[in-house]
C-alpha cells in the first residue's frame, strides 16, 4: 500500500510540473527524468554490489543486493521502452506499474 501511495504521489507531482507543456515537451521532460532515475538506480545497485563482502551493509543496502536482478531487469525494460521511436512503449503509467511490481 505504501509503494502505491508513493508512486501515485510521484505521478501527481510529475503531471503537475509538466501539465502546462505541449505533449512533445512533456514527453521530453518525463523521458529526461526517467533517464536520470535509471542512472541513479544503477549507480546505487552497482555501489552496493561492489562493496567488499566483509563490509556490513545497512539494511537498505542489503535489500538492494537481494533485489539486484529484478531492479536491473526493470532498468532494462524501461530503457527499451525509452528507446522505442514511436514513444508508445515509454508511457509513464506503464513504467510506474513496473516499478511497483519490483518494489513490492
Amino acid at each position: 500500500m505504501a509503494v502505491r501511495f508513493i508512486l501515485d504521489g510521484l505521478a501527481v507531482v510529475a503531471r503537475a510540473q509538466v501539465g502546462h507543456l505541449s505533449l512533445a515537451d512533456r514527453r521530453a521532460v518525463l523521458r529526461y527524468l526517467l533517464v536520470l532515475w535509471l542512472m541513479d538506480t544503477l549507480n546505487i545497485v552497482t555501489t552496493h554490489l561492489s562493496a567488499p563482502a566483509a563490509l556490513p551493509l545497512p539494511a537498505l543496502g542489503a535489500a538492494v543486493v537481494k533485489r539486484a536482478v529484478p531492479v536491473c531487469s526493470l532498468v532494462d525494460a524501461v530503457s527499451a521502452d525509452l528507446m522505442d521511436p514511436t514513444g508508445r512503449r515509454g508511457r509513464g503509467d506503464r513504467t510506474l506499474a513496473r516499478i511497483a511490481e519490483v518494489i513490492a
